[in-house]
């Protein structure tokens, strides 16, 4: 058998990113006090999938899309009772998991980002904010397509895992060294245009990662306004403010503020009366 290279470094490298961002990101959506991070390993995710769709189409043999390999889905799960085929590139299971886990990636991050700017009116869909009440949907197709690229993720991980333990094949070794067991020479040799790819694509995760840490940067900034109640409105900030936290004028529409100014006598429960000259004031 001769040690062939069959995985470039900057797939190999990209492969454990997408792995860790999403891993990280997943279990950092549970807290609410790190949700910027879980945006921030989110958004690594996110180019390191476009990477990779990219390398698809202008790769090294094995990585393209065009290498996979569609059918034999069946015949391949019916030799895992017989003498499993040996595969240089990647199997029918992994190449149709792949394909739905880049599908199901780039929408969990553009989803991702678009939720991430309608709740808090941050990054470069902040634009979407005002628009929240119509784009509810969005959440529902972050969770759904984040949970389903998990799904297949442990899927596409237990396979790998019986390749390895039972059927005692090198893929999973080969995403770590880049190198397979072959009968010929397979080993792939990158072109200038493939090399130069390469290291954009390791150095922009990077750039990405170390740049998403500074918080004010465009990707995930934060376009709301921080407003001086007091000094626009001292009477505003003094009456309400006295009891609880000043709401935004904002969060009600016209009418609903000028019906909450004509019942403060009881103002959920309490006689929060003013004169009328200051009511006029506030209103």
């Amino acid at each position: 058998m001769i040690k062939s290279y069959i995985w470039s470094f900057g797939a190999r490298f990209s492969h454990i990113v997408l792995i860790f961002s999403f891993i990280i990101s997943y279990i950092l959506s549970e807290f609410d006090s790190l949700l910027y991070f879980h945006a921030a390993f989110g958004v690594v995710f996110g180019v390191a999938v476009i990477f990779r769709i990219v390398w698809g189409f202008i790769g090294t043999k094995h990585s393209k899309f065009s290498d996979f390999k569609f059918y034999g889905l069946m015949a391949y799960f019916r030799s895992f009772f017989g003498k499993k085929e040996k595969f240089i590139g990647h199997n029918p299971a992994s190449s149709i998991a792949i394909i739905i886990m880049l599908s199901l990636g780039f929408v969990c991050a553009v989803s991702g980002l678009m939720l991430y700017a309608i709740d808090k009116n941050s990054g470069i869909f902040a634009f979407l904010y005002d628009s929240y009440s119509e784009l509810k949907f969005v959440k529902s197709i972050h969770e759904v397509s984040a949970n389903l690229l998990l799904i297949v993720a442990i899927i596409h991980i237990c396979g790998a895992l019986i390749d390895k333990l039972i059927h005692k094949n090198d893929a999973l070794n080969s995403m770590i060294t880049g190198y397979k067991l072959t009968k010929n020479d397979e080993s792939v040799r990158a072109n200038l245009t493939q090399k130069i790819f390469c290291l954009v694509w390791i150095l922009a995760i990077i750039a990405t990662f170390l740049y998403i840490l500074n918080r004010d940067n465009f990707i995930l900034k934060s376009h709301a306004l921080k407003v001086d109640y007091s000094s626009q409105n001292a009477v505003f900030a003094k009456e309400c403010g006295s009891c609880h936290m000043l709401y935004p004028p904002f969060l009600l529409p016209k009418k609903s503020w000028e019906i909450m100014m004509s019942g403060l006598e009881n103002h959920f429960g309490t006689d929060a009366s003013i004169d009328d000259d200051t009511n006029k004031n506030i209103l």
